[in-house]
């Protein structure tokens, strides 16, 4: 997993690649945490775009961390086909089509489920 920051006036952006889990859980908790003392007011935007995998931390954490505020977004859906039918997305649908039900998934009840 490779966590990417990017501060700017009015967005702090967590990009995220590969997979989260385990201790890449923990490592991305600590650098939200850390992030939260230079919000001050921007918006708060997670990049799930190259998630491939996650597990229950993992979904968990990005589920908590959309409940305190943050956005999260995707502008490609995932590259692992299994990830998006753990999310309940058929990963057999064309590309348009699974990038419109990968965006529906990022809803706080389908994160939890």
């Amino acid at each position: 997993m490779e966590i990417y920051q990017h501060d700017s006036s009015a967005t702090f952006r967590f990009v995220l690649r590969g997979q989260l889990a385990g201790s890449r859980v923990q490592e991305l908790e600590h650098a939200w945490n850390a992030a939260k003392s230079i919000l001050a007011g921007k918006e708060l935007v997670v990049d799930i775009s190259g998630v491939a995998n996650a597990d229950r931390a993992g979904l968990d954490l990005l589920s908590r961390m959309r409940e305190s505020g943050a956005r999260l977004s995707a502008a490609l859906p995932p590259e692992s086909e299994e990830f998006l039918r753990s999310l309940g997305v058929p990963a057999a649908a064309p590309r348009a089509t699974r990038r419109a039900a990968w965006l529906s998934c990022l809803s706080w009840r389908n994160l939890r489920a």
